[in-house]
């Protein structure tokens, strides 16, 4: 009686991590996944989930759900670290890509805009000097913390698209065809694990596009949706 008590104590998400850190990742996903289907919004279920997924060697689910918890604790170090690892494998093509996804997650927004607020303000001061003293070296100095202010500032105004856009993950690798269906001529691969966006839906496919630019139809099943 007393063992049947402590057991009922335990909350699911308590007996969920200690399956995890005991090794067994099907029992805690399937308890995981229960929670987040019972409407649950979390960020660190969210989280627990994205590593079960990963330890089960579901790649596309647990950037998924890795995503999903970025929606809600963007400055949260390690989470930023799995999702690099992760987009790094599907987009390692595109090394200019992998670049500007990391420098844009090493900050959050709030970072990087007021990263773009120092340096404004840096420009104010120096132009204000030299409108007061008029010695040209506080005027190209200036100019110079206004050309880079830019940088930060595009990559704010990138992180307020990214968390409001529509967004989606390819969970399993699929192919992209030319239409809404198998008779259509096949395009380009999607792995898992790549992050893309909807344009259209169209009787259980979906078109898609990633970053790279490139796209097409894929059965709807095959991709699921970040914004939780």
């Amino acid at each position: 009686m007393a063992l049947l008590s402590l057991l009922l104590a335990i909350s699911p998400v308590e007996r969920a991590n200690q399956l995890y850190r005991d090794g067994k990742f099907q029992d805690a996903f399937a308890i995981y996944d229960s929670l987040v289907s019972s409407g649950i919004k979390n960020p660190y279920l969210y989280y627990n989930l994205g590593n079960t997924c990963y330890r089960l060697n579901k790649k596309g689910y647990a950037l998924l759900y890795y995503l999903r918890a970025f929606y809600y604790i963007p400055y949260d170090v390690d989470l930023r670290h799995n999702i690099n690892l992760l987009t790094d494998e599907a987009v390692s093509k595109n090394p200019l890509l992998r670049f500007l996804k990391k420098t844009l997650y090493s900050m959050n927004i709030g970072q990087w805009l007021m990263l773009f607020l120092i340096l404004f303000a840096l420009f104010s001061i120096l132009i204000s000097l030299f409108i007061l003293k008029r010695v040209e070296s506080f005027l190209w100095v200036s100019l110079i913390f206004l050309i880079i202010s830019f940088i930060p500032l595009s990559f704010s105004l990138y992180w307020m698209k990214e968390l409001n856009s529509h967004q989606a993950v390819v969970v399993e690798t699929t192919e992209a065809r030319s239409g809404p269906g198998e008779n259509f001529q096949k395009l380009v691969e999607f792995s898992e694990a790549t992050p893309c966006r909807i344009l259209r839906r169209e009787e259980g496919w979906v078109l898609i596009t990633r970053g790279g630019g490139s796209g097409g139809w894929v059965k709807e099943d095959y991709v699921k949706e970040v914004n939780p």
